[in-house]
């Protein structure tokens, strides 16, 4: 039991790990990379005493399901990533029509002319979607005569 917890726990906690490096938390890192590490060690000074094959198993399991369960929990409480809608209008006031709408529905919108295939000035948009039902409101309303495209916004500050 004590081996299946701590291979369980030095997974998990090496996860951890891997999630604060990805966010620049290095002191968090530290700790993490530590308290794995000091689990490890004392796994393996268990386990090299015991060559029994259920307690390689239970190793093997509970490095399975330390990673999986860790990494499910990680993304299902992972704040939702910002998005960027460019659209593209076919004319003027069909562009001033959509981001009026989008407005209306409370989405932060952002407009600048430009020029379709014809050369005429149009008026487009750039939509920011917080969160998946943002983004699906947004898809839900684009024109299908619209050209749009969408892009991460990496490295956001709340």
């Amino acid at each position: 039991m004590w081996i299946f917890a701590l291979t369980f726990l030095d997974s998990a906690l090496s996860i951890l790990k891997i999630k604060a490096i990805q966010q620049n938390r290095k002191y968090i890192a530290s700790v993490l990379n530590s308290l794995a590490y000091a689990a490890f060690i004392i796994l393996m000074s268990i386990a090299v005493v015991d060559e029994n094959v259920y307690t390689i198993l239970s190793i093997v399991l509970a490095k399975f399901l330390g990673t999986l369960v860790t990494l499910h929990f990680t993304d299902k409480y992972k704040k939702d990533k910002v998005w960027v809608f460019d659209i593209k209008s076919p004319t003027r006031e069909e562009g001033e029509c959509f981001s009026s709408q989008m407005r209306e529905n409370r989405l932060a919108v952002m407009t600048y002319d430009g020029y379709n295939e014809r050369q005429e000035k149009v008026l487009n948009s750039k939509i920011y979607s917080q969160n998946k039902d943002q983004s699906k409101l947004i898809e839900q309303f684009i024109p299908g005569n619209f050209k749009y495209s969408v892009v991460e916004v990496k490295n956001y500050i709340e």
